[in-house]
């Protein structure tokens, strides 16, 4: 049956409800990292001052009723910037009536999937950008690449990162040799679109082990989800399109915007989003090369 789309157009509902849906199928590295909210940039330019915590030193009074001491607050600025991320087409009189049979998977799907793509590479970047620690081995032989993943655990342990919410973000070739470890269990990812589900490896040595694309294939980044944060935030709707609509859900966001150029008889889709990645606390990463210096 042909794709009607004026019925579509005007459902923004069933167009929330499918990108949201897109959004959660698609976001892998994002899912691992703090969230900002978008709350958070209102008034701001686009651009806001994350403050993370000092480690703070504990005291000891020797006797009763001496003097104390004061410790001033201390906070580390980590400045966050978004960047404005979009895919827009223009879809014919001949596409709507002859060409397309379903809006959703010929159109918006690939659409929204550009743009959770362009997210993640922008905090796949800031992975990859990470100075990779010394000291390290051969991520190709697996005897090797376990003690290595036992050692990145041991200077999170060291520096004090919570056990829970830690990953291990593996490049492609690091994540074969992975697989080719017998103790390794796998995690069973049947009934589930979710891509963070979908690309977990294991859970093992602590980490959830994830394989991604998007970072360098022959290194891994050892983190704990504070150690980064990402952003979606929704561009405002636009008041004099045809249709548009503002979806958000766990902290990820995206705006659909439909409309009609006369001027070429077509109609005009765009999907944007608001989005940025900041590495947020070195103590709590750890990268592994086969770059690294000092390798043997």
């Amino acid at each position: 049956m042909p794709y009607e789309p004026n019925s579509f157009l005007i459902d923004t509902e069933r167009v929330g409800s499918l990108v949201v849906a897109l959004l959660q199928r698609d976001v892998l590295l994002p899912a691992t990292c703090l969230r900002v909210s978008s709350t958070d940039y209102r008034g701001t330019g686009g651009t806001i001052t994350l403050r993370v915590p000092g480690t703070r030193a504990v005291q000891v009074q020797e006797n009763a009723g001496d003097p104390i001491s004061y410790t001033p607050v201390s906070e580390t600025p980590v400045t966050f910037k978004l960047s404005h991320l979009y895919d827009a087409t223009q879809v014919s009189d001949e596409d709507l009536t002859l060409a397309i049979e379903d809006f959703a998977r010929q159109v918006l799907s690939p659409m929204v999937s550009g743009i959770v793509r362009g997210a993640e590479d922008l905090l796949a970047d800031v992975m990859n950008a990470v100075t990779p620690t010394d000291g390290f081995t051969d991520l190709s032989d697996p005897v090797k690449l376990e003690a290595d993943i036992l050692g990145a655990r041991k200077l999170l342990v060291d520096a004090g990162v919570p056990s829970g919410d830690r990953f291990l973000a593996c490049g492609t070739t690091v994540a074969q040799t992975l697989l080719t470890l017998d103790k390794l269990t796998r995690v069973d990812s049947s009934g589930t679109d979710s891509a963070l589900r979908e690309a977990t490896i294991a859970r093992a040595w602590g980490f959830t082990i994830i394989e991604s694309p998007a970072i360098e294939s022959e290194s891994m980044v050892a983190y704990h989800r504070s150690a980064f944060a990402g952003a979606f935030v929704s561009p405002a709707v636009p008041q004099g399109a045809a249709s548009a609509t503002e979806v958000s859900d766990g902290g990820i966001a995206a705006r659909v915007v439909f409309d009609f150029d006369p001027g070429i008889l077509s109609d005009v889709c765009a999907v944007s989003v608001f989005a940025g990645a900041k590495l947020v606390d070195a103590d709590r990463v750890v990268r592994i090369s086969d770059e690294s210096p000092g390798e043997s």
